[in-house]
Parts: C-alpha cells; structure tokens; sequence
C-alpha cells in the first residue's frame, strides 16, 4: 500500500511540475457508488465486470501510446482482452498485470484499492492523450466505462 501511493504522489508531482496536472484529488470523503462500491473476482459474470475490462484495456493502449507503460513497480502488457462481462481467467491475469504495474497485491481481485487506481490511471492516461492532440477508441471506450462504473465518486480526476 505505502508503494502505491508513493508511486501515486511521485506521478503526480511530476505532472503538477509539467504543468500536466488539470485536477487530481481523491474524493476521500465521498460515499462510493455504482460498480465501485462491489468487489469482483473471478467467476463474477455481471455488466461491471465488463466495465472493469473496459478500463483494463484503455489503460493498456493509453499507457503505451503516450509512453508510460514502464512504471515503478512493472511493466503494464498492452495486451487487451474481450470484454464479455465474464471474470474469467484472461481477466484474472488482465487485473493481476495492472496491479502488479500500480504497485497493488497482484490477486486478480478488484477491490477498492484496484477500483481507486483503475479510474485513477484512466482518467490520466485520456488525459495525457488529449494533451497530446490525440484520441485513440479503445481509451475513450475505458474512460467511459469509468464514468458509468462510478469513478467519479471515488476519484477526482476528469470526471
């Protein structure tokens, strides 16, 4: 947990010292809502589960497409998956490559933790696209995923 967020605040300082940083503050006080408020493992077949793939896969191309697949604690594999609503086994690996590359437990469960730094990590990586004068399908496809999976009231960053 201390990595994480050491790995959470070095990012950030290094986007507010570029002047890259728009707004991003957790919304600590804030009730959690929507698809962020349940956990999810594998076996789960529901429509946040497709969510949560959604994002994973937004996250994967962005990170590569602006650089930033290498992190403090991993590589992130631009690798996506089908996004069939089923925590299967490729799900499983998919949030088990994410956590271990945001500085999480890597046990393929999606809890708060992976929650805050799934709609953390895709509201930067759309953001860095933007900034960049770029789009890309599969990002804005996760980025809005986050928006109807309840991100916004966990994190505040561009929603």
């Amino acid at each position: 947990m201390h990595r994480a967020k050491l790995a959470a605040a070095t990012f950030l300082i290094g986007l507010a010292a570029s002047g890259s940083l728009v707004a991003a503050a957790p919304a600590a006080e804030a009730a959690a809502s929507g698809c962020v408020a349940h956990n999810y493992d594998k076996g789960d077949v529901h429509e946040c589960v497709r969510k949560i793939q959604k994002i994973a896969n937004g996250i994967s191309v962005g990170a590569k497409l602006i650089g930033a697949s290498k992190g403090s604690c991993g590589t992130l594999s631009s690798s996506t998956i089908d996004a069939d609503a089923v925590f299967g086994s490729a799900t499983v690996a998919k949030v088990k490559d994410f956590q271990g590359s945001s500085c999480l437990t890597a046990d393929g469960k999606v809890g708060p933790k992976t929650w805050t730094q799934l709609c953390y990590q895709i509201g930067v990586v759309r953001m860095r696209l933007i900034e960049k004068g770029a789009s890309n399908a599969t990002v804005n496809t996760g980025f809005k995923a986050a928006q109807e999976a309840g991100c916004g009231s966990i994190t505040a960053v561009w929603y």
